[in-house]
């Protein structure tokens, strides 16, 4: 009799495990995923896989420490201090005055009848004086802006009015502190005396 109600006992105990196995099992489901709330923290260096780190909420996970940048340090890129076009750097002038060279004779030219010899300049020079010396001297002062050296009646030089023979043309400016310059030529007209000396072109 003591064995029957203890089998009794023991059914009814599997039988109710049976019916509150799939509320445990439920109840175990429903539960929250401790993981779920963890923060992740994700960190990518150069060359290398991403790395993820996960800790508990409120406690953050420290990330690998991010090694040598590439990046060039500060100062050793851009232009060099002094050097053309750096900051402070002092720019060339294009407004320097300065006489530059003579147009329409070139050095031991020889020339004849009318000519045109102009100076080129930079900037304002200033009034320029022409000096012309050789078998003949001439002087002759140009206050520009067109610079031609032109003694007779601001014509074209007519080289007839002077001696066949070598010259030197030098124009100056009469009042800024230029380079002067010349150029050596060479007067041939037919017809007319050569002096002794001189060169023939």
């Amino acid at each position: 009799m003591g064995l029957l109600r203890r089998g009794g006992l023991g059914v009814l105990m599997f039988v109710a495990a049976l019916a509150l196995m799939p509320l445990l099992v439920t109840s175990y489901h429903d539960q929250p995923d401790p993981s779920a709330d963890s923060p992740r923290l994700t960190s990518t260096q150069p060359g290398k896989a991403p790395i993820t780190a996960t800790g508990t909420a409120g406690e953050p996970s420290p990330l690998p420490a991010p090694g040598p940048s590439a990046t060039a340090p500060p100062g050793t890129t851009g232009t060099a201090p002094g050097a053309p076009g750096a900051p402070g750097a002092p720019a060339e002038s294009t407004t320097t005055p300065a006489l530059l060279g003579f147009v329409g004779v070139i050095p031991n030219d020889t020339v004849h009848g009318t000519v045109q010899i102009e100076l080129s300049v930079r900037g304002s020079p200033g009034p320029v004086l022409f000096t012309l010396t050789g078998p003949k001297t001439v002087s002759y002062t140009d206050n520009g802006p067109i610079f031609v050296f032109t003694p007779v009646n601001d014509a074209p030089w007519d080289t007839t009015t002077c001696p066949n023979g070598s010259y030197v043309l030098t124009a100056r400016a009469t009042r800024l502190n230029l380079l002067p310059l010349s150029v050596t030529f060479h007067i041939l007209n037919t017809g007319t005396t050569t002096p002794v000396g001189s060169a023939r072109g």
